[in-house]
């Protein structure tokens, strides 16, 4: 279900950016007019579309997961929430594949290697956020299969690679976004919404640290570990009269 609003959402952003074209209102025509003439324009467009679906599903996939890890998320609709997420981090990777792939026809050079290779850019500027990108996305293509391989793994090495790893894919995919969108300029509505967006995450990652869901993992909890109370011997019952001894 999710993975069908996915492909609309991108169709939907697709149009709109082909239609900016027309009008002249591209930002990514107004850096790189040469698209119109080479007729790379529908590939560049569509990789934008895909990414841009891609970053919502992404922003999506982390604060359920953030949710689930945490308080946040009732237990009567947790196994619901978790197959929601399975699904969406799934749809998060064939978008971004779609978004990196889809460059390969947008007639500015890219081949194989330098889409699917970090620092393999020949554009100076664009291979530190590109290699971010591409980083992300293998990170991403580990992750999102490994729930159904977690009886191999442990559940252990599980959690802790998904404690670690998916906050850090996210991170990643802003910092592509921010670096290299080409709608995406300081001070623009995308740009403020980006970071307006990071809001619930950051919330949903705090209550992840101070409320998770297993007591254990509580941040505070590694601060403050439990002492062990040792139990007290019972004093020896004195007769009558008579003065127990000291313990």
């Amino acid at each position: 279900m999710d993975a069908t609003v996915a492909v609309a959402v991108t169709l939907l952003v697709y149009l709109v950016l082909v239609a900016q074209v027309g009008s002249g209102a591209s930002a990514a025509v107004q850096a790189m007019p040469h698209l119109v003439h080479t007729g790379g324009v529908w590939a560049y467009s569509l990789s934008q579309a895909a990414g841009f679906a891609a970053l919502v599903w992404a922003w999506l996939t982390t604060l359920l997961g953030l949710a689930i890890a945490s308080r946040l998320c009732p237990r009567r609709v947790r196994a619901a929430v978790e197959r929601i997420h399975r699904s969406t981090s799934l749809t998060v990777i064939a978008l971004t594949l779609v978004h990196a792939l889809a460059l390969l026809w947008d007639r500015m050079g890219d081949t194989p290697l330098t889409v699917l290779v970090p620092g393999a850019q020949s554009y100076t500027p664009g291979r530190l956020p590109q290699s971010l990108g591409i980083i992300a996305l293998y990170l991403a293509v580990i992750i999102g299969p490994s729930y159904y391989l977690r009886d191999r793994m442990g559940i252990r090495a599980w959690r802790l690679i998904h404690r670690f790893l998916v906050p850090a894919v996210y991170v990643l995919s802003v910092w592509h976004t921010l670096m290299y969108g080409s709608d995406v300029k300081i001070g623009n509505p995308l740009f403020l919404t980006l970071w307006a967006m990071q809001i619930p995450v950051v919330g949903a990652f705090l209550a992840r640290l101070l409320t998770p869901a297993r007591p254990g993992e509580r941040l505070t909890h590694h601060f403050h570990p439990v002492r062990r109370r040792t139990a007290r011997r019972p004093k020896p019952a004195s007769h009558e009269g008579e003065e127990a001894p000291p313990p």
